[in-house]
């Protein structure tokens, strides 16, 4: 028993989470930090731009931009803290922040894609559209350290990786441009990805915001926890779908580049183009010379797994 005390002890000394500054302190920049009008709104309009402009000519570098630029978090932050303090107050701010900030982000993504001379859906526009288990990993983590650093006298440097980890802004300006083309998967997946990200933020830093002891006596109502775990199923179990999706549309690509390149890909059969059917496990290949005379042989098809794949071949 001295053996195990001795051992939680450690464990504590360990992962014991301090607080630089003092509570009112923390709270008064939490609540700056939440509030969306002059500079924050105005930095938040540019950044929803840049990430527009990054999504829509598939630049990865425009839209990190826009994520470091991004204040987007502050209203989440302020939920969480809120709900840890029991304080409705902070709540109400908080959530009323971030419809603002929905709303405008969205307004500023359509205006932006309705005059955009780009029509094309670039592979980041895909990315940021769409939900997996990861990305749910990803924001609950963020959220968890992002309201670690908010307590630290020098914790603006983390939530730069916060804030490029979590991904707010790019999934808003996906959902502009899906309305704006009438890409309803693309723009149900873009809001869908910004709840979720959010959701899972606000939980990670109000696990955080109890662990540093911010919390007042006053316990949950069961009510409130009910409402918590019907928000966390209604967005989680979707995603273990999407993640599913992800993960099998990944393998089927990789199995089926590594069968061309390895197998059907030689000097008298070349491969000019491919197109994948990824919901039902259809290859269409377009090649010129010869097409192997063991194209439709099992065992090698089972070396690559790709025996459950159907190809179509078309000679050009």
């Amino acid at each position: 028993m001295y053996k195990l005390e001795v051992l939680a002890r450690f464990f504590r000394y360990l992962f014991y989470i301090p607080k630089e500054d003092d509570n009112q302190t923390i709270e008064e920049e939490i609540i700056r930090e939440a509030k969306f009008k002059g500079i924050n709104l105005w930095v938040m309009i540019i950044a929803v731009f840049i990430a527009c402009v990054g999504l829509n000519i598939d630049s990865t570098s425009m839209i990190l931009g826009s994520m470091i630029l991004s204040p987007l978090m502050g209203p989440t932050y302020a939920v969480s803290f809120g709900l840890a303090k029991y304080d409705f107050n902070i709540i109400r701010y908080g959530l009323k922040n971030m419809l603002i900030i929905i709303s405008i982000s969205l307004l500023v993504a359509i205006l932006y894609f309705f005059f955009s001379p780009f029509y094309t859906t670039s592979q980041n526009l895909i990315n940021y559209s769409s939900v997996t288990v990861f990305d749910i990993f990803v924001a609950f983590a963020g959220g968890f350290a992002g309201f670690i650093a908010i307590s630290l006298r020098e914790g603006s440097r983390y939530l730069v990786g916060v804030a490029i980890a979590t991904s707010c802004i790019p999934p808003l300006s996906a959902c502009g441009f899906g309305i704006v083309n009438q890409n309803w998967p693309i723009a149900f997946g873009g809001i869908y990805l910004y709840i979720t990200n959010s959701y899972f933020i606000l939980l990670g830093s109000f696990l955080a915001a109890k662990m540093m002891k911010f919390s007042h006596q006053e316990i949950f109502k069961r009510s409130h926890k009910l409402i918590l775990s019907v928000i966390f199923s209604i967005i989680f179990f979707p995603s273990l779908f999407f993640s599913y999706r992800k993960f099998h549309d990944t393998i089927l690509k990789h199995n089926v580049e590594n069968y061309i390149q390895n197998y059907l890909h030689t000097k008298s059969f070349i491969v000019l183009n491919k197109d994948i059917d990824f919901s039902q496990d259809i290859v269409d290949i377009y090649y010129t010379g010869i097409l192997p005379a063991e194209v439709d042989n099992t065992v090698i098809r089972k070396h690559y797994k790709v025996n459950k794949v159907k190809f179509n071949f078309h000679k050009i």
